[in-house]
């Protein structure tokens, strides 16, 4: 909690709750600091939550159903709503600010029913909850899980034996628990495979924090982010940071290049590969970007690509929030 040593003054101050960025398995709320904001009238907050298996395990039952790194992000932000007038905040006046997996929960925030009304203002960088990896599977979870048990002579027949296994792990251990960020430079496949991101809750859920996908919550229209001012972004080289390798060695893209059919469905488009028109699809893709030739020769294009792949669910974010905000809505690039 970064504020005036002096509470006490009768002029409330505007907050900042800021939610850290990290793929959902990495960062922390200490990484960033108040340097910049404090010599303005506001209040900055920041908070860790769980990463990881801990932070978004779900068996797909009302015991286990997974997001609590996001209900960890709800219990803070409701602390603040009931506590930062003693900090001297004015609890009307909570913008909730992240970047990359931290603009994931901000948007998440906007459309979960569980986070109507803890806050008026929302600022996403560089991303939203309707990128196409968002969501992980209760399926995949289990699946992990199991491994990880079977990998150290366990092999449990139910969930609550796999429960019970993992309680008794040594919790490093379960810190480097299967996590996969964005794709392997060199490979024929770009996927990108975030396991443990929010999961669709069961209908059962104790205190659920998403029962609907997000695509479907930012379809509704009459919902409580139509009372929000909004500011959406993204920088102009979004995918620097993930496309270096191939920036600095663009022989890198030699098996891409040689398996482009193959890619997206891996890169989480909505596509099959079971799609009749799938062919046509990914051929359209290639002349767009790379102009059919090879792509080790079209580095520019593949980071273009890469950037659309990352900005255009802000784009259509922002598009949604539009379209039923009675708050003022904003959009940077």
């Amino acid at each position: 909690m970064f504020c005036f040593s002096d509470a006490s003054f009768t002029k409330k101050l505007p907050v900042i709750f800021f939610i850290h960025g990290g793929g959902f398995y990495s960062g922390s709320g200490n990484i960033y600091g108040p340097e910049l904001l404090l010599d303005h009238d506001v209040i900055l907050v920041t908070f860790n939550y769980r990463l990881g298996a801990f932070g978004f395990l779900s068996l797909g039952n009302e015991d286990y159903s997974g997001n609590l790194a996001l209900k960890d992000q709800l219990l803070a932000l409701k602390w603040v709503r009931d506590n930062i007038r003693v900090f001297g905040g004015d609890k009307n006046k909570i913008t909730i600010h992240g970047w990359s997996a931290g603009c994931w929960s901000v948007s998440l925030h906007m459309v979960s029913p569980a986070s109507q009304g803890l806050f008026n203002r929302a600022v996403c960088f560089s991303a939203s909850a309707l990128v196409p990896w968002i969501l992980s599977y209760v399926k995949d979870h289990k699946e992990i899980a199991k491994k990880f048990a079977a990998r150290n002579g366990v092999h449990p027949t139910n969930d609550q034996q796999l429960i019970e296994y993992l309680k008794s792990v040594d919790a490093n251990k379960l810190v480097a628990l299967a996590h996969t960020d964005f794709y392997s430079p060199g490979t024929e496949e770009k996927a990108i495979k975030l396991p443990w991101t929010p999961v669709v809750e069961c209908a059962t859920s104790k205190n659920p924090f998403l029962l609907e996908s997000p695509e479907n919550y930012f379809k509704k229209e009459n919902f409580g982010r139509t009372n929000i001012d909004t500011l959406f972004g993204y920088a102009d080289a979004e995918s620097y940071s993930a496309t270096s390798s191939e920036i600095q060695n663009p022989l890198l893209l030699a098996p891409f290049n040689a398996s482009f059919h193959f890619q997206l469905p891996l890169l989480g488009l909505h596509y099959t590969y079971k799609d009749r028109d799938y062919p046509k699809w990914a051929d359209e893709i290639r002349q767009f970007y790379f102009d059919n030739g090879d792509i080790t020769t079209h580095v520019p294009e593949f980071t273009n690509m890469m950037n659309d792949l990352l900005s255009y669910p802000v784009h259509r974010a922002i598009k949604l929030q539009s379209q039923v905000s009675r708050g003022r809505t904003f959009y940077y690039v």
